[in-house]
């Protein structure tokens, strides 16, 4: 069952980069918007794409692919014994937690300054 498990786990790291490598360049194919007209919610597929070329030549092989999704499973299998298990997984979530709880924080953060801003600038100054 774990090496099921293991195989699945592969088989959708292997397809997430792949199926990222696509969308990639299907985004570098789309024109550029003008300035000042760009999407808010855009993650920079085009970055994914960069860091799959491994050779910059423009084309994403199906080597390159192997290779990402090869890096991304060695980063899961922190043992580095060729196969992923429940706690590796767990230390996996954990850490993306962690970065999301950061990322919050960070978010927040920057939401309170700039509304502290907004009520400066709206309150007339004393004197």
């Amino acid at each position: 069952m774990i090496r099921f498990s293991t195989f699945l786990l592969a088989a959708a790291l292997g397809g997430t980069a792949l199926a990222g490598a696509a969308y990639a360049a299907q985004d570098q194919a789309t024109p550029q918007r003008p300035a000042g007209m760009h999407h808010k919610h855009h993650r920079g597929h085009g970055d994914m794409f960069a860091r799959l070329d491994a050779n910059h030549d423009g084309v994403v092989t199906r080597d390159e692919a192997i290779a990402d999704a090869t890096a991304r499973f060695d980063k899961v299998d922190t043992n580095h014994d060729g196969k992923i298990d429940q706690a590796e997984i767990a230390a996996v979530k954990q850490r993306m937690q962690a970065r999301r709880a950061e990322m919050r924080a960070k978010w927040q953060a920057r939401r309170a300054a700039a509304q502290g801003q907004a009520d400066q600038t709206a309150r007339p100054a004393d004197q």
